[in-house]
């Protein structure tokens, strides 16, 4: 029999679990993996009523209530016990009675102990909120771990604007946590992992973020002014969300951008020095005296922004060539299409099929910039008092001679 069984199996040994007929085996197998179930669910409801009853047991309240309502189903005991006359007044009363325990029980009891609940959280709140107070000045190794225990603590509770400037959260993990308004000003985040975290409207200011963390998070209407972010990485796999987001005068050299949208924000006097950009959309942003220099930008949108006085010197600004599956390749461009670079410095950028198509380039240094051709620049709005190559400005005026002129005359006539 048991070498039939063998044979049919193609010569493997055959598990018992794996049987398609019934197997004494696998029922007792069965049966005592359902009795353990059994047994773990009802030493998990036993625990909880016994977590349940401590619980009011440790409420004055409760007891106080549930001393009345004995007292009270004591009487009302005794009433229905001695032979009167229950069709009365008095007897009507009793009948109302028994119908006032039960709303004391439900409503009574129910009504201290959400009171309860929600005393004892803002306690703990208030408890919590102290101790980050007692360790926001400390510099120690230990303090960000502390720090980090107690907000995730509070973010359990329901509480999310965290107040923890100033304090130090060197390498934290807040990975996933909703800070929704909490404060960081001039708190130490550097190494801090923000990765899916949500921090609408939270306050950054002149807080040290280098190498921190920023990917797939929501930073909407967050505020980085004067932000230290050098070498953070910004990396969309999901969704990192900055919009109505302010970086003024932030520090972000080094950093590494991926994927991202930055459309419609304040990056006035933004430090971008040696940072990635990479496919990444400026719509309509202000870069105003922004400092892109030696940066690498790679087929990122600049349509409508503010570039006026932005430094990008020796910048590369290069395509990128995506293979799409089913769809070949597509290539991203570096787009400045209706941006305003008046008084901007590309001297010696690589500008590599940049797109300038209704670029102001008014003022605009062009001098030793590489891969810079008479077509892009045919497609520019102006080149009043743009300072480019000799030969390069030769072969341009002789086709558009128009784009160097004042475009204010053209205003006038």
């Amino acid at each position: 029999m048991e070498s039939s069984k063998f044979e049919a199996s193609g010569g493997q040994d055959v598990s018992p679990l794996r049987h398609n007929t019934y197997c004494h085996e696998c029922a007792d197998l069965n049966k005592r993996c359902r009795m353990r179930i059994k047994s773990k669910v009802r030493s998990f409801r036993r625990n909880n009523l016994y977590l349940t009853y401590l619980t009011i047991k440790n409420i004055p309240e409760i007891k106080f209530a549930l001393s009345v309502l004995m007292v009270i189903l004591i009487i009302l005991l005794i009433l229905d016990l001695i032979p009167w006359d229950k069709s009365g007044f008095l007897g009507n009363v009793l009948a109302e009675g028994h119908g006032l325990i039960f709303d004391l029980i439900v409503f009574g009891i129910l009504i201290v102990v959400y009171d309860k609940l929600i005393v004892e959280r803002r306690r703990k709140i208030e408890q919590y909120k102290d101790e980050i107070d007692i360790l926001r000045e400390r510099k120690d190794e230990e303090a960000p771990f502390m720090i980090e225990g107690i907000i995730k603590k509070l973010v359990k509770l329901g509480f999310n604007s965290i107040d923890v400037s100033k304090c130090n959260l060197e390498n934290a993990n807040l990975r996933s946590l909703r800070l929704n308004e909490a404060k960081f000003n001039s708190t130490n985040l550097k190494g801090a992992n923000f990765s899916f975290a949500v921090l609408k409207g939270a306050d950054f200011s002149w807080a040290k973020l280098q190498g921190a963390i920023l990917s797939d998070a929501d930073f909407t209407n967050a505020i980085f002014n004067h932000a230290d972010i050098q070498n953070a990485k910004i990396v969309n796999i999901v969704a990192t969300v900055f919009r109505g987001a302010s970086f003024l005068f932030a520090d972000l050299n080094g950093a590494y951008f991926f994927d991202n949208s930055f459309c419609n924000l304040d990056f006035r006097h933004t430090n971008l020095k040696k940072a990635t950009i990479k496919c990444c959309n400026f719509i309509e942003s202000d870069l105003s005296f922004a400092d892109f220099e030696d940066a690498t930008i790679i087929g990122s949108n600049f349509l409508n922004a503010n570039l006026r006085n932005a430094n990008l010197r020796n910048a590369i600004l290069k395509p990128e060539l995506e293979e799409i599956q089913y769809r070949g390749h597509f290539l991203h461009i570096n787009k400045f299409g209706g941006a305003d670079l008046t008084g901007a410095n590309l001297e010696g950028a690589e500008l590599q099929q940049v797109d300038f198509t209704g670029a102001n380039l008014n003022s605009t240094n062009l001098l030793a910039a590489k891969n810079l051709t008479v077509e892009q620049l045919s497609k520019t709005k102006t080149l009043y008092l743009t300072k480019l190559d000799s030969e390069l400005e030769r072969q341009v005026k002789e086709k558009f001679r128009h784009l160097f002129e004042n475009p204010e005359d053209k205003k006038v006539i």
